[in-house]
């Protein structure tokens, strides 16, 4: 998902609420590689189901996130 800075804000001020209130497992901001976003894992109860991650861009990320992307993980979907 991409957003604007004002509203990354926003999501970093809220997630750690968010965590307890909605049971995410963690979240994190990840800046490497070329790659700045904020990563969120959602809690997998019953292992009926693979868990899940979504990642939030700032849209000024954007160009450099996809060329992450690119050179560190399409080899895991070719």
């Amino acid at each position: 998902m991409i957003l604007t800075s004002e509203e990354t804000s926003q999501v970093m001020e809220r997630l750690d609420i968010w965590q307890k209130k909605c049971g995410l497992k963690n979240w994190y901001l990840r800046d490497k590689d070329g790659y700045v976003g904020i990563d969120i894992y959602f809690k997998n109860k019953r292992n009926f189901y693979y868990p899940w991650e979504l990642q939030l861009w700032d849209e000024k990320d954007v160009e450099g996130n996809v060329a992450s992307h690119i050179k560190y993980k399409r080899k895991c979907v070719e």
